[in-house]
């Protein structure tokens, strides 16, 4: 009958529309989720570059330590061979006092 041809027509439609939200629904949900991963990608992206770049200053920093440390080094021998000569030199000038007597 019409009427019954009317009432599937009707649930029929109302299916596809029941189906299509549920599809959209889905859709959206998927895309969030999408969202979601690659958000967290690129927080876990951007931590690791941090965390480069503090590993890339802290072996900077150890460069520089042994280098001001090599530094000290060659600053403390040098002063030795100051005193070293200061008094060398003393000793020749006290030496040529001393022959001038």
């Amino acid at each position: 009958t019409a009427e019954s041809d009317a009432a599937s027509a009707y649930m029929h439609e109302a299916a596809a529309a029941r189906d299509a939200a549920v599809s959209r629904e889905l859709a959206a949900a998927a895309t969030a989720v999408q969202v979601s991963s690659e958000a967290k990608e690129a927080a876990v992206q951007r931590e690791l570059a941090a965390l480069a770049q503090i590993t890339e200053l802290e072996r900077r920093a150890r460069d520089v330590d042994h280098q001001k440390a090599r530094l000290e080094r060659t600053i403390h021998e040098l002063e030795a061979k100051v005193r070293e000569k200061t008094i060398l030199d003393g000793a020749a000038n006290s030496m040529e006092a001393a022959r001038a007597l």
